[in-house]
């Protein structure tokens, strides 16, 4: 197939996930939640909370894994295409319209109230929080404590929520990159994750998925 195709058929498999009430809510309250937290952020001179945003995604690219599972696609000739390339696609054109919403959009809004911005630190946040889960969304599905363990770095951002600064900030904003270069920077990283993304799920695709861990999620619909 080619990427347009792929591209538009992953979106619309997104449709027939299982958890599609719980994909919208759960994108939209990440969505108020990182912009309430950037705000506050820009407002109060807080250096955490950033990452918040960079959740909203999750939800959309575990409906498309979530019909991934399903036997009929498994068995399709198209499903290496789609499990690989499909969830690269979709993690990161999803991740940039993040980027532009959670980065630029609070850099903007900073600007407009004049207000210092950390863009190094944001920048820092959002990338570390894409990767991570990029990661765990292939892994998990194979072996949930491996999950866990590649969203350790998430975890651990969690812990200083609201939190003035972060122990290691000073090390983050004193890397020799001008704030331009970091905003240019951060869209590539973004695209080279979802090449990562895609070196990952070519590796783990012959790999079945945990039908313990699937089943506790199908236990759950009604």
């Amino acid at each position: 197939m080619k990427f347009s195709e792929i591209f538009i058929k992953s979106f619309k498999i997104m449709g027939y996930t299982f958890q599609k009430k719980i994909t919208i809510i759960g994108s939209l309250i990440m969505v108020a939640i990182g912009i309430f937290l950037g705000i506050t952020g820009v407002k109060y001179g807080e250096t955490s909370g950033y990452f918040w945003g960079a959740f909203a995604p999750i939800f959309a690219i575990q409906a498309f894994m979530n019909v991934m599972y399903s036997k009929y696609v498994t068995c399709s000739p198209k499903y290496k295409e789609l499990i690989t390339k499909g969830s690269a696609l979709i993690h990161t054109s999803i991740n940039l319209v993040g980027y532009l919403v959670f980065v630029l959009g609070l850099r903007a809004y900073a600007i407009a109230i004049d207000k210092p911005f950390d863009i190094k630190m944001v920048v820092f946040q959002f990338l570390t929080t894409v990767v991570s889960l990029s990661i765990y969304m292939q892994v998990y599905y194979r072996n949930p404590i491996l999950g866990f363990m590649c969203c350790s770095p998430v975890i651990i951002l969690a812990g200083f929520t609201g939190a003035k600064t972060i122990p290691f900030a000073d090390k983050i904003t004193s890397v020799n990159i001008s704030d331009n270069g970091c905003l240019i920077a951060a869209p590539i990283v973004i695209i080279l994750s979802g090449v990562v993304l895609y070196g990952i799920s070519v590796g783990l695709y012959k790999y079945p998925y945990s039908d313990k861990m699937m089943n506790k999620q199908l236990a759950n619909v009604k």
